[in-house]
């Protein structure tokens, strides 16, 4: 028989449809913010968990959309956005976001544009909140001398630059203390 969702998708109701414009559907949107993301209905089949992330943050743009439909303002829309789809994308991003595929990350930004088209206000990069994350997560560090971490943050005989860990692998220079320190020496 196969899955009830697969034969959804692919049931076309007999008769003619209404005169006027058709009426937009869950599924028009879905399909929409799929091809926005760069999925297709094959892809659903493969069961990664990435893709079903996906899947989901376009299910978040579509309540975006018909709050936006429902003409609410802007800075109620940005705080919606800011409490549920920010925070998701957010969510420990000091230590996955530094080893991210360069595909990823343009998946990434391309779901913040479209929830800031449908806002209508400029919201920021997946880049800057992983900076300001970043910085904020090391300055954290630094300041509490009890943290297990303190000891990578030292700082050079200058007093004003830390000391750079040296990292042979691309792996290692991606991750969080690597990146925190080169953030905390550009910022100062």
């Amino acid at each position: 028989m196969g899955y009830i969702g697969r034969r959804m998708l692919r049931m076309d109701p007999p008769g003619s449809r209404k005169r006027g414009r058709p009426k937009r559907r869950f599924m028009d949107g879905v399909k929409k913010d799929m091809h926005v993301v760069g999925l297709e209905e094959a892809d659903v089949e493969h069961r990664e968990v990435s893709q079903f992330q996906r899947i989901y943050f376009l299910s978040l743009l579509y309540f975006l959309r018909r709050l936006r439909l429902a003409h609410l303002p802007p800075p109620i829309l940005s705080m919606l956005y800011r409490g549920t789809i920010e925070s998701i994308l957010s969510s420990c991003i000091t230590a996955w976001f530094g080893n991210c595929t360069v595909s990823d990350r343009k998946t990434l930004q391309r779901i913040v544009r479209t929830a800031e088209k449908i806002i209508g206000v400029s919201l920021p990069s997946i880049m800057d909140i992983y900076t300001t994350r970043c910085i904020r997560k090391a300055h954290s560090i630094v300041d509490d001398h009890t943290h297990p971490s303190h000891t990578y943050f030292t700082l050079l005989p200058s007093g004003k630059r830390f000391r750079s860990i040296r990292a042979v692998t691309t792996r290692l220079c991606n991750s969080f203390f690597p990146q925190a320190i080169r953030l905390l020496n550009t910022k100062n």
